[in-house]
């Protein structure tokens, strides 16, 4: 075959792609970090404001249903029913550009949102990334954190201090689920049900002391999306979103994923 009909066949299933409008499987979880303009390889987890309105405008224009969070995992566990092309929104780690550039936005459309952060660096700086070539970006103070709350942003745990519990002793492990839960717990006034794993640290071990802990659900960042029967409540995968949905083909590559999410649970 000629390099022009392998050409031709992509711009087919790319088109395919963006305009096949049917029902999808299951249910998306966007799973966005930082929001702001440092972009690079310093921030490959960063999302650019412009580029995040762009994202909740499509969601919008094309048809998806924002759900809250709690929606989905019942439509999970129960098999409840969903709303058709739903689609949830999470941030991990909890920086306060969430709180300066992402919340006007979510508030804009009125979309709900699920933040997850870690406990006992609220107020701080992002210390786990510092040695990995990030940023340092600041991260949400309680303040904010409740006024999230009150807005109807969703505040989660994601461990004390950004670990990766497949890495810590068991008593560390144990330490920095429970501890995280009963912290925000205490601050939120009510209780905490989902937990989402840093650096996608997860195995069988993490998961037994999570449920043990009393969650009903958790978050990996494996790509995908998750549907009532084949969905593991412990290891939900996630549509991650990075620097590189920056711009036009960034924006692109954002439809494509979230079309191919639709058509298929990974």
């Amino acid at each position: 075959m000629s390099r022009w009909w392998i050409w031709l066949v992509v711009v087919f299933l790319v088109i395919g792609l963006l305009f096949l409008n049917r029902a999808h499987f299951g249910v998306i979880v966007l799973h966005y970090h930082a929001i702001n303009d440092r972009t690079g390889k310093e921030e490959i987890i960063a999302v650019r404001p412009e580029d995040f309105a762009w994202h909740m405008e499509y969601l919008k224009k094309a048809g998806y249903n924002v759900s809250p969070l709690k929606q989905a995992v019942e439509y999970l566990s129960e098999g409840t029913e969903l709303p058709r092309k739903a689609v949830t929104i999470s941030f991990d780690d909890g920086y306060m550009d969430n709180y300066k550039n992402a919340f006007p936005i979510l508030k804009k459309h009125n979309y709900p949102a699920t933040v997850f952060v870690a406990t006992g660096e609220v107020g701080g700086i992002n210390r786990w990334d510092l040695g990995r070539g990030f940023a340092e970006l600041a991260l949400m103070d309680w303040d904010q954190i409740i006024t999230l709350e009150e807005k109807g942003i969703a505040v989660m745990p994601h461990t004390v201090h950004h670990v990766d519990l497949t890495t810590v002793s068991k008593v560390r492990r144990k330490e920095e689920i429970n501890l995280s839960k009963k912290v925000l717990e205490d601050h939120l006034g009510r209780e905490v049900t989902y937990f989402s794993y840093p650096d996608s640290g997860v195995n069988d071990e993490v998961v037994a002391e999570v449920k043990k802990a009393g969650f009903g659900a958790a978050f990996t960042s494996s790509f995908g999306t998750n549907v009532y029967k084949k969905a593991d409540l412990y290891r939900i995968r996630r549509m991650p979103v990075k620097e590189i949905h920056k711009g036009f083909w960034g924006r692109l590559l954002f439809v494509i994923e979230l079309k191919l999410c639709s058509l298929y649970p990974f």
